[in-house]
């Protein structure tokens, strides 16, 4: 079904020539134009996102109306100066895909490059495979035009890059923001088996799983980057870093529990200089649970081999398995009997939960 469009008129038109003539003419079509263009094999306004891209105004969104047991199919999408918004119908209901199988393609499924500003939100992207950087999704800027991408509720599975960021990789000159999302076997050659960040990095609310690269399984950042309510478990990194690689990066509420590193150390965290709070790095191994240094923030964490500084304790945190407990990805929650419950430093204490749920707080968090 064609999606109901609202196309600008001859006022619409006098508008950008207006805006055109003051020298803003790189707002594009201002949001009073913004149209939602949907993209499926027949009947929509698009077969490919491409086209929908290089017809797109600023402000547009792509609707990817594709649900399974049908997937869209789909390399080599290139973005340049634009801002859209890009979703599908939901994460368990659209499937933008590469190739029909793990390592077929020869390219990420979508590239970001100067001054573009994209959402990617709701559907799976899965099997991107590249020689370079950023399996699914690459985003990059250059000085003084910058790109940003964020994605919310986006499920990336199985995708390869030789070099960084299995998933996705934002090199120099970016902002990327990640929210309520699902990584699990993404692998890259070198670093971030899902995500590789040069620069700002915003992680919330997200899962992190079975990820593999050789340094960083989970991700590789630096920069002024924040990583909050998200889990990492099972990544492995061949060097050092089996959950993350995470220098001068800030970590609140995050658990990072069973990442390998069997070559190296700090098998849940690596990183000079971290600030480390209420988080939790335990039964990360073969490697140590951290191997951190330099100056840092670090308060209300617990470890199980005494390696991470500013904890609460040390030994099993006593977890139930990861599954469903209710919000946009599955958790890993405290037992009944857990060390960790009322033992976190309240002064640093969120008020919401990776579920999206009020934390309990009382005398400790």
């Amino acid at each position: 079904m064609q999606a109901t469009q609202c196309r600008p008129g001859s006022t619409l038109r006098q508008l950008r020539a207006i805006v055109a003539a003051l020298g803003l003419a790189c707002l594009g079509s201002a949001t009073l134009d913004a149209v939602t263009r949907d993209v499926c094999p027949s009947g929509c306004d698009h077969v490919t996102i491409a086209d929908a891209v290089a017809a797109a105004d600023n402000f547009d969104t792509i609707l990817v109306n594709v649900e399974l047991p049908a997937v869209h199919t789909e390399q080599g999408i290139t973005i340049t100066q634009k801002i859209l918004t890009i979703e599908g119908l939901g994460r368990d209901r659209t499937v933008v895909q590469a190739a029909a199988t793990t390592g077929a393609a020869t390219n990420q499924v979508m590239a970001i490059f100067t001054s573009a500003s994209v959402t990617v939100q709701d559907m799976t992207i899965r099997h991107g495979n590249t020689a370079f950087d950023g399996g699914a999704l690459y985003v990059s800027g250059t000085k003084g035009l910058t790109s940003d991408l964020v994605v919310r509720r986006v499920r990336f599975h199985d995708n390869r890059a030789a070099r960084d960021g299995g998933a996705i990789d934002a090199s120099t000159g970016t902002t990327l923001v990640i929210e309520d999302s699902i990584f699990e076997d993404n692998e890259a050659g070198t670093s971030g088996g899902a995500v590789s960040s040069s620069e700002d990095l915003i992680l919330r609310r997200s899962l992190l799983r079975r990820n593999t690269a050789e340094f960083g399984g989970g991700i590789a950042v630096a920069g002024d980057s924040r990583i909050s309510d998200s889990t990492f478990f099972a990544n492995e990194a061949t060097t050092n870093g089996g959950g993350m690689v995470a220098s001068s990066a800030t970590l609140v509420h995050v658990t990072v529990v069973g990442n390998i590193s069997p070559a190296g150390t700090g098998a849940g965290v690596t990183g000079f200089a971290p600030n480390i709070n209420n988080t939790v790095i335990a039964l990360n191994g073969p490697g140590d649970d951290c191997d951190v240094g330099g100056l840092g923030v670090r308060q209300g964490n617990w470890d199980s081999d005494g390696t991470c500084s500013g904890t609460q304790g040390t030994g099993d945190p006593l977890l139930d398995p990861l599954q469903d407990n209710g919000g946009p990805t599955p958790t890993m929650a405290p037992k009944e009997v857990s060390p960790l419950i009322d033992n976190g430093e309240a002064a640093v204490c969120s008020g919401l939960d990776q579920r999206g749920q009020a934390r309990s707080l009382g005398g400790a968090a």
